[in-house]
C-alpha cells in the first residue's frame, strides 16, 4: 500500500468518493487512463467512481469498469444531473478528463465547494467549434486546486501552474515478445498519422500491416490500402491482440503520453514513433526508435533498421522497452505523486472554506 493515510483516511468515510469525470463515446487513450487509473485506486482500497457525462449505449469502457467491479454512473441530463448529483452524493474530489468534463466538472466543484483536479491529455492542433471549447477549457483552468498535463508541451498551453504528470499503466507478467505483426493501434483520425501507416506497407509489400482501430478516414485508407494492409477495427481490449504484435508504428502528427505506446512497451514491443508530444521521454535509442517529426524516409529506414537486425538485438531492445516502463511509468511509479496531488488540493480547498 502506498496511500497516502490522509486521504486514506477521509476516503472510508461514508459517500466520500473520488470522481473521474468524461464525456465518451469511444474508447480511447483517455479512456484507457481512467481505467488504469480507477483500477491502481481501487486496488488501493480507495473509493473510485466514473462518471460518464452522457450515455451513448454500448461502450467498451463501461465493460470493462464493470469487470472490474468498479462502480460507474451515466448522467442522463448533463450538468443538472452531475449537479444534482454532486449535492447528493458529495464526493471527496473531482478529476475531469478532457474538455468537456473539464468545464462542467469546475463550475458544479465551485457552486459546492468542492476540489477540483484536471487532466489535460490532447496535444493536437484544433480549429473550429472544438477549438473554441478547448481555449474556454484552459481559461476555465484556473478554477481548478491542481492542473495536470501529460507532456510539457501540453503544459506550456495551460494559463495556470501545472505539474507533469506521465500516464502509467499497470504492468503485466513478462513474456519474451513471439509476435510477428507490424501495427497500428489507434483512432483512425488525421493526427494519428494512419496514412504513413499506410504508406509504409507500400514500401514493405513481403510483410503484413495490421490497423486496430476506427475514425474518420477510415474509408479513405481501405481505398488507399495496398493487399498486405490488414484493417481489424476497434477492439473493445488489446489483451489478446498484444502478444500477436512484433512493433507498435505510431507515425503521429500530435501527442501527449499516448497510452498504447506505454501498453505496447509494457508488454515488451517496441515503439517506432515520430518525436512527438513526450515520446522522447518515453522511447529512447535503447528501447525503441525516434524519428523526427514527419520525417517519412526516417521511418521507413528505422523499420528497415529493426527488420534487419538479429535475434539477441530484438530481444534487448524489447526487455528494455519494458524495463522503461516498470522504472517511470507503472502505476508504482506514478500513483503516489498522484494520491500527494490529490490530498494537496483537499488541504487547499479546505482552507479555502475556512476563510
Amino acid at each position: 500500500m502506498y496511500a497516502n493515510n490522509s486521504l486514506a483516511g477521509k476516503l472510508s468515510r461514508p459517500r466520500s468518493a473520488i470522481w473521474l469525470l468524461l464525456d465518451s463515446r469511444h474508447f480511447g487513450g483517455i479512456e484507457s487512463h481512467v481505467l488504469q487509473l480507477a483500477s491502481a485506486l481501487a486496488a488501493q482500497e480507495l473509493k473510485v467512481k466514473v462518471i460518464f457525462l452522457a450515455d451513448y449505449g454500448e461502450h467498451a469502457l463501461k465493460s470493462r469498469l464493470t469487470q472490474a467491479n468498479i462502480p460507474f454512473t451515466c448522467l442522463a441530463h448533463g450538468w443538472c444531473s452531475l449537479l444534482s448529483l454532486a449535492i447528493r452524493e458529495r464526493p471527496l474530489l473531482l478529476h475531469t478528463h478532457g474538455y468537456k468534463a473539464g468545464l462542467l466538472g469546475r463550475f458544479t466543484a465551485l457552486l459546492n465547494r468542492l476540489p477540483v483536479v484536471s487532466s489535460f491529455h490532447a496535444g493536437e492542433k484544433l480549429s473550429g467549434r472544438l477549438a473554441f471549447y478547448h481555449f474556454l477549457d484552459r481559461q476555465s483552468s484556473v478554477l481548478c486546486q491542481s492542473l495536470i498535463a501529460v507532456s510539457e508541451p501540453i503544459k506550456k498551453t495551460l494559463p495556470a501552474k501545472a505539474r507533469v504528470l506521465n500516464n502509467f499503466v499497470t504492468v503485466s507478467k513478462q513474456r519474451e515478445n513471439t509476435g510477428q505483426q507490424l501495427a497500428f493501434v489507434g483512432r483512425l483520425s488525421h493526427e494519428k498519422g494512419p496514412d504513413s501507416f499506410i504508406r509504409l506497407a507500400r514500401f514493405y509489400r513481403g510483410h503484413k500491416f495490421h490497423l486496430y482501430g476506427s475514425g474518420p478516414m477510415e474509408r479513405e485508407l481501405k481505398a488507399l490500402a495496398t493487399d498486405n494492409v490488414i484493417f481489424h477495427g476497434a477492439k473493445e481490449s488489446m489483451s489478446e491482440i498484444w502478444p500477436k504484435i512484433r512493433l507498435l508504428i505510431m507515425p503521429s502528427r500530435f501527442e501527449g503520453l499516448p497510452m498504447s505506446a506505454l501498453e505496447a512497451m509494457s508488454n515488451s514491443i517496441p515503439v517506432l514513433a515520430y518525436r512527438v508530444g513526450s515520446l522522447d521521454k518515453l522511447i529512447t535509442n535503447d528501447n525503441g526508435y525516434l524519428i523526427p517529426p514527419e520525417h517519412f524516409t526516417g521511418l521507413s529506414n528505422a523499420l528497415f533498421s529493426y527488420l534487419s537486425c538479429d535475434s539477441l538485438t530484438r530481444r534487448q531492445i524489447c526487455r528494455q522497452a519494458r524495463n522503461t516502463v516498470l522504472e517511470k511509468f507503472s502505476n508504482h511509479a506514478v500513483l503516489p505523486r498522484l494520491l500527494d496531488i490529490y490530498h494537496e488540493s483537499i488541504q487547499a480547498k479546505h482552507l479555502c472554506k475556512l476563510r
